[in-house]
């Protein structure tokens, strides 16, 4: 049956690295029974510019922001709101009929969370770190009413971030035995306990899937509100706003969200014609791994080109042989699995993917296409309205189906392929941690 993306809600999360994020579990969690509300995905982005790209082309509702691109993200906006200017960092767009509207959701979660750990108003209370979810964290205390100082291991730009929130700054090495609560904005590998001993307070840290920090705090006894349930109050923040529905009252906690397995190899790589699959694959191939090709596959069966068989046998018949090759799974012995543009149409065929496997969607706008496959029996002599029907027909099987979405207009294939591989040694980094 055909679909077309005109009236599906598309949401998703942006930033680098990408496919560990949980946020799509969370949307759907959330949704529960709201199952046709929109599909949810993951965007591999590092750059401002791709980032407004991404905006200006994709048809989403909502996107939430991670690192890096907190503080570019205020500027993509159009409109935001108080606490996100303050701040200067967002971690939320959501597309209203005047544009882009920035929202930092951090903020939101650091309030439920400090008044989670009983420590009382005016106490006083350590933000480490000084990036965006730091100066949510320190807004947030600050509104609370608590005493708030500010440290970094960058002292410049500790002061610097203290001075323009109009708080404290202590020099990362001073002792922190007189605060009851600190707040660790830092990244995972970084330990805002490993140089003090002495501190045995109360901890939320920011960080997921792993963190030094919160491994640390739990070997010594301490209180920690962990990375997974920030992590769940910005989400809950984020999908009303998104969404205009209040999340599902479905239990939601820490635990469930870390049974929730990685992904891994096989890579499959999708996406509309001209969007580069082969050329990554190609790529992916020189890094050491192994390809396994479709069309490849299929030609040889054939015994004339891609395009030829495509020709000779008809869209239906070449279908039904793509179909058995995936069939056979011979494939997925592969590390790379370069897929036809065409083939993952069959939904019965989602089903043979083994769990695990990793799917990149490599987009390109229906424009690129029709200017990269001119010669492409699908879309040659084909009008651009023709070609836009049939990317509005893919573009929400390809989304749903993939772990992770590349800019492929954007994006060389080498690059597309650096980026892949740097995603899975990330993820097998998370599995070995």
């Amino acid at each position: 049956m055909k679909r077309s993306s005109e009236n599906i809600l598309f949401y998703g999360v942006a930033g680098s690295p990408i496919l560990h994020s949980k946020s799509p579990q969370l949307f759907s969690l959330f949704s529960n029974e709201r199952a046709s509300l929109g599909h949810y995905g993951r965007f591999l982005i590092k750059t401002e510019e791709e980032l407004r790209y991404l905006l200006s082309h994709f048809p989403l509702q909502g996107l939430n922001i991670t690192s890096p691109l907190k503080e570019k993200a205020l500027g993509c906006a159009d409109t935001c709101e108080k606490e996100a200017k303050i701040i200067g960092a967002a971690n939320l767009l959501v597309r209203e009929e005047k544009g882009w509207r920035a929202y930092n959701t951090d903020y939101t979660a650091l309030r439920l969370l400090i008044g989670k750990t009983g420590v009382s108003a005016g106490s006083s209370v350590l933000i480490a770190g000084a990036g965006g979810a730091a100066r949510a964290a320190a807004l947030a205390a600050r509104d609370l009413n608590f005493s708030v100082t500010l440290t970094n291991r960058t002292e410049e730009k500790g002061r610097r971030t203290a001075s323009e929130l109009g708080i404290r700054f202590q020099p990362w090495d001073e002792s922190r035995k007189a605060f009851p609560l600190m707040i660790t904005a830092l990244p995972g590998q970084a330990d805002a306990l490993s140089d003090h001993k002495e501190f045995d307070g109360i901890i939320i840290d920011a960080a997921y899937p792993s963190s030094k920090t919160t491994r640390e705090a739990s070997k010594r006894g301490l209180y920690v509100l962990s990375g997974e349930e920030w992590l769940i109050e910005q989400g809950k923040a984020s999908y009303a706003i998104m969404t205009g529905f209040q999340p599902s009252e479905e239990d939601i906690s820490s635990g469930r969200l870390k049974s929730i397995s990685l992904p891994g190899l096989p890579v499959i790589l999708c996406g509309f014609m001209g969007s580069g699959k082969t050329a990554t694959g190609y790529h992916l191939k020189k890094k050491g791994m192994s390809l396994y090709s479709t069309d490849n596959e299929l030609s040889k069966r054939a015994g004339s080109s891609v395009h030829e068989a495509f020709r000779a046998l008809g869209e239906g018949k070449f279908r039904r042989m793509e179909a058995e090759i995936v069939g056979e799974g011979a494939l997925f012995g592969f590390d790379v699995i370069d897929s036809g543009g065409g083939l993952w149409m069959d939904s019965d065929l989602h089903n043979i993917i083994p769990a695990g496997v990793s799917v990149f969607f490599l987009w390109n706008t229906p424009e690129k296409a029709a200017e990269r496959g001119q010669n492409r029996p699908l879309i040659q002599g084909k009008s651009i309205d023709s070609v836009k029907k049939r990317y509005e027909e893919r573009l929400p099987v390809y989304f749903s189906l993939s772990d992770a979405v590349l800019l492929s207009d954007l994006l060389h294939p080498d690059e597309m392929a650096r980026r892949i591989d740097s995603e899975m040694k990330t993820i097998q980094k998370l599995i070995d941690s």
